[in-house]
C-alpha cells in the first residue's frame, strides 16, 4: 500500500501542475526550448505569454491521508455499484459516506471555497441487468473567479466503485484499492493542494472539479451522468483528467512515468482535443514523467473520460506506469524450481517476462536473474507489442538450451510448417529478438 501511495503522489503533483497551467497562469513551471522561429517579414510579432513558473511541491502531498482514505475505502468490503448505498459499514454506501467526508473537511480547510455536492441519479446497462439502478457521485467544486472563464470546468476524476471477477456478485469482496480507491485518493488530494493554494491568493479563473464516480463498472454510467451534470450546470469543459488504476508499483525504485492516453478523435488526419490535451500535459511536466499512449485507451478496457472523449471533448486517462497483475508475485524461485523439476532433459520452459522498454525493465531484469539462479540456460528476448506500445520481455529456460543451434532450428521448422511460409517471421528474425539492447544486458548483469 506505500507503494501505491509513492505513485498516487506522483499523479496529484503531475494534475497539480497541469491545472496550475490550464488555469492559473502564474502557477507552472520551467521554459521549454522550441526551434527557432522563421522569421516573418514585414508582419507584427504577436505577443508571446510567459511560460507559468513554480509548482506544488512534492513535500506538500500528504502521503498519509491518502493511505487513510484507501485504506478505509478497502475496509468497505465491496464497492460494488449494486451493494448497498445505506450500509454504513459495508457496500458503496460506506465507500460515499467516507469520501464526502475527507472532502467535507478539506472544504472547511479551504473556508468555504470549495463546494462539495452529492449527485443522486439513476441509470441502467446490460450490468445491472436493465433496471434502473440508483446511483450516487461525489463532486467537490472550487467555483472559478473570472467571469469569463468561471463557466469553463476542468475536471479530475477517479472511480470509487469496485467489482469482483463476477460484476453482477453483489456478495464477494472487492476491496478495489487500486482499482480505483488509488484515482479516488488522487482526486481528494487534489481537490485539498488547489483548494488551499487557491485560498491564499485569488484563486483559479476557471472552475475546477474533482469527482469521485460511481456507475463505472457498470459501464461507465457515472462518467456518462457526470458530462450530462455539467451540461445542466451550463458549464464548457475545458479539460477532464480521469485517473483510473494509479496506484500499482510493484518496484521500489524505478522510474514513475505515468501512461497517459488519448483518443485520435474521428476525423482523419486530425488530433482529437484529448490528444492536444495530453501532449500540453506532457509539455508541462516533461517526458520523463509522462509517456504518451495514442490511444483511447487500454486495449478492450474504457474508462469515464470515455464519454468525454466521444463528445468531441478534451478528456484523457492517467494509468499507472506498469501494468500488471497479481501473478507477478507467483515468480518466485521457489515455482521455478518446481518447473524444471517437471521438465523433460531437452525440455524448454518459454514465459512472458514483464516489459522491457528503456524505462520499465526493472521487474524484467528481476525475473529474468531469478531464471538464471534456477536454471542452467536462459535466454531472454524482446519483442515490440503495439496492444500496449512499448517492448515486451519474455524468456525461454532450460537444462541444455543452445541459442545458437536449437532456437534457430526450430525456427526453421516452424517456418517450414507454415502454410506458404511467413511474410514477416524466419530464422533470421528470431535470432535478432535475442540481441539485447545494452540497458538490459547491463541490468542482468548488476542484479
Amino acid at each position: 500500500m506505500n507503494r501505491r501511495n509513492a505513485v498516487c503522489g506522483v499523479f496529484v503533483t503531475l494534475l497539480a501542475v497541469v491545472f496550475a497551467g490550464l488555469s492559473a497562469p502564474v502557477l507552472a513551471q520551467r521554459a521549454v526550448p522550441r526551434d527557432p522561429a522563421e522569421p516573418q517579414q514585414g508582419r507584427s510579432q504577436p505577443k508571446v505569454l510567459a511560460r507559468p513558473a513554480g509548482a506544488v511541491a512534492r513535500k506538500d502531498i500528504d502521503e498519509k491521508a491518502m493511505h487513510g482514505l484507501i485504506e478505509q475505502l478497502v475496509a468497505c468490503g465491496t464497492r460494488l455499484s449494486l451493494s448497498s448505498w445505506s450500509d454504513a459499514k459495508r457496500g458503496i454506501g460506506c465507500g460515499r459516506d467516507r469520501i464526502a467526508a475527507r472532502l467535507n473537511e478539506i472544504a472547511k480547510d479551504s473556508g468555504g471555497k470549495l463546494q462539495v455536492v452529492v449527485d443522486k441519479f439513476d441509470s441502467t446497462s446490460e450490468r445491472t441487468s436493465g433496471k434502473s439502478l440508483p446511483l450516487e457521485s461525489v463532486y467537490a467544486i472550487l467555483p472559478g473567479t473570472d467571469p469569463k472563464l468561471a463557466k469553463t470546468v476542468f475536471i479530475v476524476s477517479g472511480h470509487f466503485d469496485s467489482r469482483p471477477s463476477n460484476v453482477m456478485d453483489t456478495e464477494a469482496e472487492a476491496p478495489g484499492a487500486d482499482d480505483d480507491a488509488s484515482g479516488v485518493a488522487v482526486s481528494v488530494e487534489s481537490a485539498r493542494l488547489l483548494s488551499k493554494t487557491g485560498a491564499t491568493r485569488k484563486g483559479y479563473r476557471a472552475t475546477l472539479l474533482f469527482a469521485a464516480i460511481s456507475g463505472e463498472e457498470q459501464g461507465l454510467l457515472g462518467g456518462y451522468r457526470l458530462l450530462e451534470w455539467a451540461k445542466q450546470q451550463g458549464y464548457t469543459i475545458g479539460g477532464m483528467l480521469d485517473d483510473d488504476i494509479v496506484g500499482d508499483d510493484p518496484v521500489p525504485g524505478a522510474p514513475h512515468r505515468v501512461r497517459l492516453f488519448s483518443g485520435n478523435g474521428e476525423i482523419d488526419d486530425c488530433d482529437s482535443p484529448g490528444r492536444e490535451l495530453a501532449r500540453a500535459i506532457e509539455e508541462i511536466d516533461g517526458r520523463e514523467a509522462v509517456r504518451l499512449i495514442f490511444r483511447v485507451d487500454r486495449y478492450g478496457r474504457g474508462g469515464d473520460h470515455y464519454p468525454f472523449y466521444k463528445a468531441g471533448l478534451p478528456a484523457v486517462r492517467f494509468t499507472e506506469p506498469l501494468e500488471d497483475s497479481p501473478s507477478a508475485e507467483l515468480h518466485t524461485p521457489q515455482m521455478y524450481e518446481a518447473i524444471r523439476a517437471r521438465l523433460k532433459p531437452k525440455g524448454t520452459y518459454a514465459l512472458q517476462a514483464s516489459m522491457s522498454g528503456p524505462h520499465n525493465f526493472q521487474l524484467h531484469a528481476k525475473m529474468v536473474t531469478r531464471l538464471k539462479d534456477v536454471f542452467s540456460a536462459v535466454y531472454p528476448y524482446s519483442a515490440y507489442v503495439p496492444a500496449f506500445d512499448t517492448e515486451w520481455g519474455f524468456a525461454l529456460c532450460g537444462g541444455t538450451l543452445n541459442m545458437q543451434s536449437d532456437i534457430a532450428a526450430s525456427s526453421a521448422q516452424n517456418y517450414a510448417r507454415s502454410c506458404g511460409g511467413l511474410r514477416f517471421y524466419d530464422a533470421e528474425t528470431q535470432r535478432r529478438l535475442f540481441n539485447l539492447p545494452r540497458y538490459l544486458r547491463q541490468a542482468y548483469e548488476s542484479k
